[in-house]
């Protein structure tokens, strides 16, 4: 993890301070200029198996709810006891580790979120069904998504995909490069149970 951390650590300083930043870090292949999050079922469930043997989560959450994606980088989750939420998610930055030393590439997603209330006749352009479950611990979140969706390709054989994000719960309590690489060490603690 050495060389993604010395890659995605001056990134990291120099966003944690802004307001209502979130960094996260996901799974998954670099294919040309895109990153494809979905690593596939078989590697996501190795994956939960591993994360459900471990016995010191501060706490594990299981959630579904559905995601509509609307105009203006516009996001509103429902969740299934009819309470929602909306913000305005704004990508501030991604970069990409091309790992050799890992299954998966990883990529350091760095945006802000701002709540909001959406306008009564805003219209949405996606909506996708997820099913997370999360493990807290010291400070960071690893979530399991499954995300549902019409794919854009009717002939598409893969409605599902398979997500794994690791998520900084709050950026401004890391203070200095230790605890940062304690963090995305976790990544290859848990790629190396695929």
């Amino acid at each position: 993890m050495k060389p993604a951390f010395e890659i995605f650590e001056p990134h990291f300083t120099k966003h944690k301070g802004k307001k209502n930043v979130e960094i996260e870090m996901r799974l998954g292949r670099i294919s040309g200029r895109k990153f494809d999050t979905n690593i596939g079922k078989d590697a996501f469930h190795k994956a939960v198996h591993a994360l459900n043997k471990y016995k010191e989560w501060e706490r594990i959450e299981e959630t579904v709810y559905d995601s509509y994606y609307g105009s203006n980088n516009l996001r509103t989750t429902r969740y299934e006891d009819d309470s929602q939420e909306s913000i305005v998610k704004k990508r501030v930055a991604n970069i990409d580790y091309n790992a050799k030393d890992l299954p998966f590439d990883v990529r350091l997603g760095i945006s802000t979120e701002i709540p909001t209330e959406p306008p009564e006749d805003t219209e949405y352009e996606c909506v996708k069904h997820k099913k997370r479950t999360s493990y807290t611990r010291k400070g960071l979140r690893i979530d399991c998504t499954i995300v549902s969706c019409d794919p854009d390709d009717k002939d598409a054989e893969d409605t599902e995909e398979y997500q794994i994000e690791f998520e900084i719960i709050n950026v401004h309590t890391v203070k200095n490069r230790d605890q940062l690489y304690n963090h995305m060490y976790k990544i290859k603690n848990l790629c190396d149970c695929l």
